[in-house]
Order: structure tokens, then sequence, then C-alpha cells
């Protein structure tokens, strides 16, 4: 039988096409750019067998923490992880080279994302926050699709004060990096204070005292000062301009004081009666108290009135 040469030609081919299928099955890569922080055997081989590709995505080789680190992996090392996918004798480099990939992010525009996701817990405008990150105006991140996680349990309790918190950069469900920064978190205090001196008893006023706002580390409830509920209210002792006022300044107006002779308006059944007690305990408006009658001496409880009357009903 004769042969020509174009089936000497096909043949020759077609052998040397099983041979290079053969020999490179399975190829060891000597530089590798990957872009997350775990390298798995699967990022350093080139193989067209779908089981060894499956079996290599579980076989941990190092992990690049950093975004542009690099890491050189002896070749020894590299032939241990390969025996859990398969038996052959392959050729593999001394060394390999491994190199995680990365993209810039302006640190202005990272601060922007760390102080949405910080408004997002302190959700109001009663607080100063700022951001401070160490190092250059560009950052390396991790490249490709992302997400951003705060780590920080004070962030949970709204803390105040200066601290380290880390934000997770998060990519494939996994934690691909850790920025750290500095958060400095201060409360808006607003504070009243004397522009003048002021007398024991003195009925406060809004004129008399200048409002000022802060922002402070640590929050004295002693100085945080309910406007609405002190506006009726008086002064207890003497204070001096430049004091800083506080709730605890401040009582009720006695409109009652024990021992004076009081009026009293008596309904008893629809008819209205009107006579004169003595008041046996101190009373403001709105306060039920003790009085005795002068003429009988009965005692009996009555409300104080605005107008410091107090009315009996019966």
């Amino acid at each position: 039988m004769k042969i020509n040469k174009f089936s000497i030609k096909m043949i020759v081919m077609l052998s040397f096409l099983f041979i290079t299928t053969n020999i490179f099955a399975l190829n060891i890569l000597k530089n590798v750019v990957v872009n997350r922080k775990n390298v798995y055997l699967s990022d350093i081989i080139l193989t067209t067998d779908t089981d060894q590709y499956n079996k290599s995505k579980k076989v941990l080789i190092t992990e690049l923490n950093e975004p542009g680190s690099i890491k050189e992996i002896n070749g020894d090392y590299i032939s241990l992880k390969l025996r859990s996918i398969t038996n052959e004798k392959l050729v593999i480099p001394n060394k390999i080279i491994i190199k995680r990939n990365f993209e810039y992010i302006e640190k202005i525009k990272l601060k922007k994302i760390i102080l949405e996701k910080v408004e997002e817990i302190y959700n109001n405008e009663n607080y100063y926050i700022e951001v401070i990150i160490n190092g250059g105006n560009k950052i390396k991140i991790t490249k490709g699709k992302k997400e951003y996680e705060l780590e920080s349990t004070r962030l949970k309790d709204k803390k105040l004060g200066k601290y380290r918190v880390a934000l997770n950069i998060v990519a494939d469900n996994e934690v691909q990096q850790k920025i750290y920064f500095i958060l400095d978190v201060k409360a808006k205090l607003i504070e009243y204070r004397l522009k003048e001196n002021v007398k024991k008893g003195e009925l406060f006023t809004l004129d008399k005292v200048e409002k000022r706002e802060k922002y402070v580390y640590y929050k004295s409830y002693n100085n945080i000062i309910d406007i609405d509920k002190i506006k009726t209210m008086i002064y207890k002792n003497d204070f001096y301009k430049n004091h800083i006022l506080s709730n605890s300044d401040f009582e009720i107006k006695k409109l009652i004081k024990k021992g004076e002779r009081v009026k009293i308006k008596v309904n008893y059944n629809g008819i209205k009666i009107e006579d004169v007690a003595i008041a046996m305990e101190d009373g403001i408006e709105g306060q039920t108290i003790e009085v005795k009658n002068l003429r009988s001496n009965k005692i009996f409880y009555g409300k104080v009135s605005e107008s410091g009357e107090i009315l009996v009903e019966k």
C-alpha cells in the first residue's frame, strides 16, 4: 500500500497534536497576577482537565493581604500542593512570582464613602464627624467590584472621642482588605451663659442669657437646658455674669408658702363659696396641698390655681 506525502503529513500533524495535548495538559505559570487576597492552585496552573481545575480551586497556596504586594513561592512547595490533584511528573519553575493587582482611589473619595457610612449610624446633625486617613493622596485598593463595611463596636454604641476603625473591603463574599483610619466624633452642645448678674427668686428670661454652640467629647447633661421647661421657673440662688446655666440652677416658683393665708374657692354641688385658710405646706401651680380652714380648723385639700388660689371640689 502506497502512502502519499499528504497522508504522511497528516499522520505527523495528528501525532504532534496528540503529544502536545498531553504535554501541555497541565502547565505551571511562572508569573501570576491575582485580584483577590487568597491565592489558590487554580490561579497558577493551566489545565484542560475540568476535574483537576475544580480540585485546584480548593487548594490554598498563600495570601496577599495588601493590594500591590508580591510574593515569591518556591517550586518545591508548589510540587507538594500539586499532589492533591495529579500524580503526573511536571516541569515546575524554581520560583513562581505572584502579584496582587490593585487600583488607586483618591483619599478624598474614600473619606466621602466612609463619612456616608458613619452618618448612617449617627443619623442626625448633632455630631461633628471627621475621618483621618494616613498616607498620600491616593490609596491602593482591591481591584474590581466591591462593597464597603465598617468594623467597630464603638460605632454601634455611638461613642464620642477619637478611635481607630477598620473599613472592610468585601468582594466575593470575603473581606479582601482592611483600611484603618481614625474617626473623630464630637457631640453638639448648646450652652447658655449669663450676660449679667441675677438674683435668687428672679424669673428666668432669655434676654439675660447668651446662647453658644460647641462640640465636645464628653456631654455633661448638667449643662443641657430645657428652655421650654424653665421659662416659668426662677433662679435658686444668686448667679454672676458668665455663669453657665444648668437645669439644677432653677426651681418652680412657689405660688403658695407654708403658713400663708390663702383664699379658697369651694364648689359644693354647684354652689360656690369663698373663704380663707392657712396653707399647711408650700404649693406650686397645679399641685394639691393641705390647708386648714380658719373658722372651723378643719383640714382639707385643694389644688393651687394659676392666680394662687386654692380650688376645692366637694
